[in-house]
């Protein structure tokens, strides 16, 4: 993937130009909350990508997740920038445009594996979706539908980049395009909490960037970044870029207290002491990185608005105690408790179908007259009420072996990473929707199985 070397002066030029315009373009759309003008250098990208450098398409799939915005909105069906991306991707790679040339494809057994689990998760929703198709009412049938597009987008994608070819330096510039790009974020969510109603911030959520509006899409976002700065930052001998990583770590990580995600903080902390717990030796080395990453917290809670969120959290204006949004769960968690117990046994089994949870009718009242939730708020709850035990045992393979291929080659540092994001994000699922399609977090499943796929191949050998 070394088509920028083969670009000439005059198509050089243009591209440069181009970034420059985009970037412009994305600084004034913060500026002015137009935010419906990131379109114009994903145009641009386009038509960049697809008539001079095909084999960029990885690479612009990547940058489409950093948008968020909805380019068609009909209840709980949002078509993102991502969804175009997933076409191009298409019309590159299974249109004969990118292997032509004789590129080597790769065989990763450990993607084999999580490929068949994928393929069985989405039989399970496929079956749960016929299962439910005739007690269906209104548009929910529409939903449900949307939602196994959306499954099946996540095996293409998976497919598709475990088996092309990527080099090791090929891989090092998907993780510096993700850092980049999550960096951009900084100027943005600045501008955004400048005009922010401070007071609010912590209460209701913080900021969203240029994401989807729920401030948990940024703050998952900026997990994977923070991951990959981590890699960076021990895998480099020079002195320098240890220093340029933990700066783009703590970027990174200052952007997640920004966006006031409880959830993604949650997933951080005990991804945290995970790791501590099955890294721990009693060595002097370990010992002193414990005291750092202590000094460290201490700090956080002190200087960044962790300790805002906290006291929002434990002591809201509005109810004295927990905050709304953390107070509202237990209710939403004890309906959806309720309500699989009071389905019959082949729903227990194979759930009320995918995309459909907001027909649960709740027999109380959740906040104001809601008695309805658009999910479960809790990952594992939502896939067990709509694709039932079967599914749900599905899922929790499915993850089960992405965490083993991950561990299984941990000396990799970059595996390693991974390994304690994905725990991270799995965490974070405890309270909202992670790996789902709900509108609030796009298309992040997505953005995620890119990216595995691609930090799998860095364990690869080349078939000849």
């Amino acid at each position: 993937m070394n088509s920028l070397r083969s670009l000439k002066n005059s198509s050089q030029i243009f591209l440069y130009l181009g970034l420059a315009f985009s970037l412009l373009i994305t600084l004034f759309s913060a500026m002015t909350e137009q935010y419906f003008l990131i379109c114009i250098p994903f145009v641009f990208g386009t038509l960049f990508v697809i008539v001079f450098i095909p084999r960029l398409i990885p690479f612009f799939f990547l940058a489409s997740n950093f948008y968020g915005g909805f380019l068609l909105d009909k209840g709980f069906i949002a078509v993102t920038l991502t969804d175009i991306a997933f076409l191009i991707v298409l019309l590159g790679y299974w249109g004969g445009g990118v292997n032509q040339d004789g590129e080597r494809v790769f065989q990763n057994v450990s993607a084999q594996k999580i490929q068949k689990f994928l393929i069985i998760f989405f039989l399970c929703a496929l079956f749960s979706f016929l299962f439910n198709v005739v007690n269906f009412e209104g548009v929910f049938i529409y939903f449900s539908l949307w939602y196994l597009i959306k499954l099946c987008q996540l095996f293409i994608i998976f497919r598709i980049f475990s088996i092309q070819f990527f080099s090791k330096e090929d891989i090092e510039r998907v993780l510096s395009l993700c850092i980049i790009l999550s960096l951009f974020q900084l100027p943005i969510i600045l501008i955004q909490t400048r005009y922010s109603n401070p007071s609010s911030n912590y209460d209701m959520g913080g900021v969203s960037g240029t994401f989807t509006y729920h401030p948990s899409m940024i703050a998952l976002c900026m997990i994977i970044p923070m991951a990959f700065s981590m890699y960076r930052f021990f895998s480099s001998n020079r002195l320098f870029y240890k220093v340029l990583y933990a700066c783009a770590g703590f970027i990174s990580l200052y952007i997640l207290f920004a966006s006031a995600s409880r959830s993604a903080i949650f997933g951080i902390a005990i991804s945290v002491l995970f790791a501590i717990v099955i890294s721990f030796r009693f060595k002097t080395k370990i010992i002193l990185n414990l005291s750092i990453v202590a000094i460290a917290l201490v700090f956080l809670y002190n200087f960044l608005p962790l300790k805002d969120i906290v006291n929002a959290t434990l002591h809201s204006q509005d109810t004295g105690t927990l905050d709304l949004s953390s107070y509202s769960r237990f209710y939403i968690w004890y309906g959806a408790y309720l309500h699989f117990l009071k389905v019959g046994i082949l729903q227990k089994l194979f759930g009320i179908g995918i995309g459909t949870f907001s027909s649960i009718p709740y027999e109380f009242v959740i906040w104001g007259i809601a008695k309805s939730a658009t999910g479960a708020h809790n990952n594992f709850l939502h896939v067990l009420l709509e694709i039932g035990i079967v599914g749900f045992i599905s899922f929790i393979l499915l993850f089960f072996f992405i965490l083993k291929e991950l561990y299984k080659y941990s000396t990799n540092m970059l595996c390693r990473m991974f390994f304690f994001l994905t725990i991270a994000l799995l965490a974070s699922g405890l309270t909202q929707e992670t790996f789902w399609f709900q509108k609030a977090f796009g298309s992040f499943w997505l953005y995620y199985i890119f990216l595995l796929a691609i930090v799998l191949q860095s364990n690869n050998k080349v078939v000849t």
